[in-house]
């Protein structure tokens, strides 16, 4: 975590797991509440703990939230570490859609607070370096993937691929949140259909 997010660093095992009880309430509480409506006193009563308890490591929600977004962006950072080191080339393109986009959907299913951090159209400030970084490290892979799969194709349009693709991808990833599963498992089939669409004419089938 920066030195900005945390007021101070957790010594021993005890400190070490009231904070992850911290930001796991928080993330909680920030998924039910939303960015505007987040606040540490909700936080403390979702932990069930005293809101001086959460002001021992983290000065205000700001701290809160960034420290969130840190601890998303590591998890993210392994996920694809881990994608990307399996992926092989020979998978045609709906089973490279499906290897890489399954993973990313079941993770932010199982963090809701994901959608808050990573995917809305206003990004509060504190946390503009940690989403920055993690989409930063997803285009470097997914550029790196192109130049693999196709290396004749010319930079300028390889770039302009990458970005289009991930930048959808992290536009539309909400709509798989919502509603009841038979609208989610549409919605997901729908973004990968858009994919392959877009992708076949430099990617092949």
């Amino acid at each position: 975590m920066s030195d900005e997010s945390v007021r101070r660093t957790p010594q021993g095992e005890r400190g070490r797991r009231r904070v992850e009880l911290i930001l796991s309430a928080a993330e909680e509480e920030l998924a039910a509440a939303g960015y505007d409506n987040f606040t540490t006193n909700g936080v403390a009563a979702r932990a069930g703990i005293s809101i001086g308890s959460i002001y021992q490591f983290f000065p205000h929600k700001e701290a809160l939230v960034q420290a969130l977004a840190e601890r998303v962006q590591s998890a993210m950072r392994e996920l694809y570490d881990r994608l990307f080191s399996e992926l092989t080339l020979d998978l045609s393109l709906p089973q490279m859609v499906d290897f890489l986009i399954d993973p990313l959907v079941a993770y932010t299913a199982a963090n809701p607070a994901f959608e808050i951090l990573f995917c809305s159209v206003i990004t509060p400030h504190s946390i503009g370096s940690a989403v920055d970084t993690v989409r930063a490290e997803i285009v470097e892979r997914v550029r790196q993937l192109f130049s693999d799969k196709c290396p004749d194709l010319p930079s300028g349009k390889r770039d302009l691929y990458v970005t289009v693709s991930v930048q959808a991808v992290e536009a539309l990833l909400p709509l798989v949140s919502r509603g009841d599963d038979a609208h989610r498992a549409e919605a997901l089939a729908e973004i990968k259909r858009m994919l392959i669409a877009y992708l076949g004419p430099v990617l092949g089938s």
